[in-house]
């Protein structure tokens, strides 16, 4: 019992390190790539902007660049929603990876329990300890895997404030994306009504 204990310990405690150098890597990779859409749509924002048509004070943008654009918005949108679903199940893994680690720790809590109802010496790994000295070292296991706990709740909730975050900037790339729309529809419009304004002048 009492060595089954000990691989229990460190079973959970290599699950715990895994399971948060998993989660660091995803969270990390999701918002760099978030960024690269952010950045990517930005530059051809500006060169369709740039490479545009100018009259008077305004821009005279083309359909079918336009159209391109928008496509690779929705494209963008698309690309950051899958991974952010993705990112969603792992942080929902990591929540029942949790409670099942609660449930080691408790295990672990009940088995030492009865280990402090045996005989004084203890039998550990070919030596024979006093059993104060391997209450201590079982404890000392168990506030090893309460600290890993922490840090590893800590990591989720960080997790979860990552993803809100992208969340948030999904929503604000696709207002800013409708405005933009909206605008260059509005634009045009208004140009089309000044050029016909101007053939009605000269007839």
């Amino acid at each position: 019992m009492r060595k089954q204990l000990v691989v229990g310990a460190l079973t959970v405690f290599f699950s715990f390190t895994s399971a948060i150098n998993a989660q660091e890597q995803s969270l990390d990779s999701v918002n760099v790539q978030v960024k690269k859409k952010q950045n990517t749509l930005n530059e051809q924002f500006e060169t369709l902007v740039e490479k545009a048509n100018s009259w008077q004070s305004y821009k005279i943008i083309d359909r079918a660049k336009l159209g391109s654009y928008q496509r690779n918005v929705i494209d963008s949108l698309q690309s950051i929603k899958s991974k952010i679903q993705a990112q969603q199940d792992i942080i929902n893994g990591h929540e029942e990876e949790v409670k099942k680690l609660n449930e080691k720790i408790s295990e672990l809590e009940n088995n030492l329990e009865k280990t402090q109802n045996e005989k004084d010496s203890v039998n550990f790994l070919g030596f024979l300890l006093p059993k104060s000295t391997y209450s201590l070292m079982m404890w000392s296991f168990l506030l090893v895997l309460a600290c890993l706990l922490f840090f590893y709740v800590y990591k989720y909730v960080n997790g979860s404030a990552i993803t809100k975050k992208s969340l948030q900037d999904l929503r604000e790339l696709q207002e800013e994306y409708e405005n933009y729309r909206k605008s260059a529809i509005e634009r045009e419009q208004k140009v089309r009504r000044q050029l016909q304004d101007e053939i009605n002048k000269h007839r």
